[in-house]
């Protein structure tokens, strides 16, 4: 199972609130402790292996990873905190993370296989 999850943090000097969230338990620390940065302004999670962020305009691999179970678990906080579903009949996701952030998921679980 593979998920590519894009975190988009806009950026107006603000920091996620993860406070009175389950979204603060999601995630191992590295990848938390990318929220705070406040030079980053996208954290992409593109599978366990793949995580980049983007800095004035410029992409760079962070070098960290994350487990099956941190991203299943992120994506069922972020579908309760927008009231929708991430499944197989609605793979693709629009919401927002607490502070009003974008968060966009392509959840590939649930992609449609051409034979």
């Amino acid at each position: 199972m593979e998920e590519s999850v894009l975190i988009d943090k806009l950026l107006d000097n603000e920091h996620v609130d993860l406070s009175g969230h389950d979204f603060g338990e999601c995630f191992n620390d590295g990848i938390k402790a990318l929220f705070f940065e406040e030079d980053v302004s996208e954290i992409m999670i593109n599978g366990r292996n793949s995580v980049y962020i983007e800095k004035s305009g410029k992409l760079y691999a962070t070098g960290l990873c994350v487990s099956e179970v941190e991203i299943q678990r992120f994506l069922d906080v972020v579908s309760r905190l927008n009231s929708r579903n991430i499944d197989f009949n609605h793979p693709i996701f629009d919401g927002r993370l607490p502070g009003g952030f974008r968060c966009n998921v392509v959840a590939l679980q649930y992609r449609c296989q051409v034979l």
